[in-house]
């Protein structure tokens, strides 16, 4: 086990050491490529830019935000990943204010894990063995500046101290020690991100945000968790407000490693990534392995291949997003990527002998449901090689995204074409009707193919209609079983791929699933859809104002000019007026 330096250089350079087994794959991003996105992305005068104010709605931290928070400022105390209630809902990021609200669960939630939270810290001699009450105060005073993420207000210090004066008249200091320590875990300045801004310089109706809460933005936004010195340092020097500021501080933050979470986040739930985990295999149907214990087969499948299938696809976004052009055309193209032997079997290749190993590990791995775990920390070893040009091409084409949109015993062009449309065309079919029977019910015999199967949705009236899109989508991805191998025949007949995309500025005939990503990686629309995934993310909600497509046209044609750079869409969308202003209420 050794450790090598791992350059990721955008305005500045960047050392991320990484462990790796036998060596390590080192990868150099150019520094002058970056640099120059850096100044193309400040060159837009900024009168160009529609002026839209952020609606503000009140955001809370996501489990994943308060558990990365937790880490980050209470290093030196050890604590278990907590798990609250949360409404997920499909087509929604979990970070939407429309769906992320505290229930009375929660908030029961919140002071159990507060409770915890403080008696490890009890346990683990955390707290100081403060001799006076000014000792106390200011520890607990501290920590509120660290937990709000801000510089704590005169009023807000003196409340504290109300409070724990209050205390004090009954209570020894280290019972209030603790007791402070959940009030403030427990307080909304730490469980939410309130913004007022900087009302007495309202213009036009649009309030700038302050420093700080403008690194709060950017913090947890490309790294899920709260400012660095760095970051934090520039808000109280006020120098974090400007667009030319923002967009340099957001280079710097993406180039340090702990993005590889932040954004990751985005794309998990963009691509349902954790869907992996729940897909089940119908083993009498489908091959997995030689061993007649199905128990066997399905831990091997559930605990081990489909984290690696997970996995695979965070390593191919990571590289390619920041070691290589990090362009949508190439997420949707490349055929290289990274594989375990178990993962190499899947898709029919050879690891090279001289192939060269890292460690990737995941913080949530893909869980099915026969694991009753909150997270697991899962890892494995990783080989680089590149596929079949004739059978793979980017993403789509990737294990783990064919294997989660598939039925037990047969593929789902169904889901596949879905999943496209609504992800990549930003278009969302209509519900099926309530008397329609499943595809088993209409056919009067065994057909020869998945695709015979799915043949009624385009020769029945009642399915033809809503099926035609999702369909010729999904059919290109038939040379694709349920486990994601390619195949070129089923039950001795011939595999028909070819579809037809609607919907897109490309549409027209499909060969294959291949020939679909290469239209999709030459789409305006894809390109504008993606535009949109990203900002409705970035801004956590999901209903548009009519302003709010003023300034989203505008991000689509930055994205689509810049070659789909995804990197520069990040740095476009967190230095716009409504990621730096909120509206002003109306009177």
């Amino acid at each position: 086990m050794i450790f090598v330096c791992h350059v990721r250089e955008y305005a500045h350079n960047y050392c991320l050491v990484v462990k790796i087994q036998v060596s390590l794959i080192v990868f150099f991003s150019s520094w002058l490529y970056m640099t120059l996105l850096f100044l193309l992305s400040c060159s837009q005068p900024e009168q160009t830019i529609p002026q839209v104010a952020d609606e503000a709605p009140l955001k809370r931290l996501t489990t994943e935000q308060y558990n990365n928070t937790l880490r980050d400022i209470f290093s030196d105390v050890e604590l278990p990943p907590f798990q609250f209630s949360e409404v997920r809902i499909t087509g929604f990021y979990d970070n939407n204010t429309s769906i992320n609200t505290a229930s009375s669960i929660t908030v029961e939630n919140y002071q159990q894990a507060a409770f915890f939270i403080t008696t490890a810290m009890d346990e683990q001699h955390y707290f100081p063995q403060c001799g006076d009450d000014d000792c106390l105060e200011g520890f607990l005073l501290s920590h509120a500046e660290l937990l709000w993420r801000r510089t704590v207000l005169l009023e807000e210090k003196n409340e504290i101290e109300l409070v724990i004066r209050g205390w004090r008249e009954d209570l020894d200091r280290s019972l209030v020690m603790r007791m402070g320590m959940q009030y403030l875990l427990q307080s909304p300045q730490f469980l939410y991100f309130p913004e007022v801004g900087i009302p007495d310089q309202e213009e036009n109706g649009m309030i700038p945000l302050q420093d700080e809460e403008i690194a709060n933005r950017l913090s947890y936004l490309l790294w899920n968790t709260v400012p660095d010195e760095t970051l934090r340092e520039q808000a109280r020097k006020g120098e974090l407000h400007t667009r030319e500021q923002i967009s340099q501080q957001a280079w710097r933050m993406l180039g340090d490693q702990k993005s590889n979470e932040g954004i990751l986040q985005f794309f998990v739930q963009w691509l349902q990534l954790e869907q992996i985990g729940s897909a089940t295999i119908d083993f009498d149907q489908i091959w997995l392995m030689d061993e007649d214990n199905q128990e066997l087969i399905s831990a091997f499948l559930h605990q081990q291949l489909q984290p690696e299938m997970r996995q695979e696809i965070e390593v191919f976004l990571l590289y390619h997003l920041f070691e290589q052009e990090g362009t949508l055309a190439e997420l949707l193209t490349s055929p290289q990527t990274f594989v375990t032997p178990n993962l190499a079997a899947l898709y029919d290749m050879d690891i090279p002998d001289d192939a060269q190993s890292f460690v990737w590990k995941t913080k949530k791995s893909a869980l099915s449901s026969t694991l009753e775990l909150d997270e697991l920390f899962f890892q494995s070893s990783y080989f680089p090689i590149t596929l079949s040009s004739q059978e793979r091409s980017g993403l789509l084409t990737r294990v783990g995204l064919l294997h989660k949109k598939t039925k037990p015993s047969h593929p789902s062009p169904v889901q596949r074409g879905v999943f496209v449309m609504e992800q990549f065309l930003c278009l969302a079919p209509n519900p099926p009707p309530e008397d329609v029977p499943p595809l088993e019910e209409i056919e009067g015999e065994e057909p020869l193919t998945n695709r015979d199967r799915y043949a009624q949705h385009t020769t029945n009236p009642a399915c033809y209609e809503c099926h035609k899109m999702m369909d010729g989508i999904g059919f290109s991805f038939e040379n694709y079983d349920p486990l994601g191998r390619y195949r070129t025949t089923e039950n001795g007949v011939p595999i028909d791929a070819t579809g037809e995309l609607m919907g897109a500025d490309v549409s027209g005939e499909l060969e294959n699933a291949i020939h679909l990503s290469e239209k999709l990686s030459q789409s305006r629309t894809v390109h504008d859809c993606v535009t949109q995934h990203w900002f409705e993310y970035s801004m956590g909600r999901k209903d548009w104002r009519e302003e709010d497509y003023e300034l989203l046209k505008y991000l689509k044609a930055g994205f689509w000019e810049s070659g789909g750079n995804i990197p520069e869409l990040i740095v476009n969308v967190v230095s716009s007026p409504s990621y730096r202003f909120i509206a002003a209420e109306e009177d």
